[in-house]
């Protein structure tokens, strides 16, 4: 699941966000576990995710790379000048197959592995 940064801060900044962490959770605690990972100022999606009652069955890990140096670590880049725009396409590309990488590593049983997104 990849969001542009204002779609994640608009949308899990007010009520909606509560409800979209509650469908979220109600869609794939039984299917999914998920690493979330959000470039910049989207850090409240984390917080109203796992704020919500479920979200241990969902949610694996949540990091909030605000700095390009943390996102270019995040991410296995050797270097900032590799990384476009932490906001841009390309990053939230780079930053969700990093998310899903780390969801690999935290669920090393093969059979776990085919439920994380």
């Amino acid at each position: 699941l990849i969001l542009h940064a204002p779609e994640v801060h608009s949308a899990m900044s007010s009520t909606a966000g509560q409800k979209l962490s509650t469908t979220l959770i109600q869609k794939c605690s039984s299917l999914n576990r998920a690493c979330i990972a959000i470039a910049g100022g989207g850090g409240g999606a984390i917080s109203t995710l796992a704020a919500t009652p479920g979200a241990s069955s969902v949610l694996l890990e949540g990091l909030v790379a605000y700095d390009r140096r943390s996102f270019v670590e995040f991410v296995g880049s050797s270097n900032l000048s590799d990384v476009p725009g932490i906001c841009s396409r390309e990053a939230a590309i780079a930053l969700s197959n990093a998310a899903l990488r780390r969801s690999f590593h935290l669920t090393p049983d093969i059979g776990e592995r085919h439920k994380c997104i």
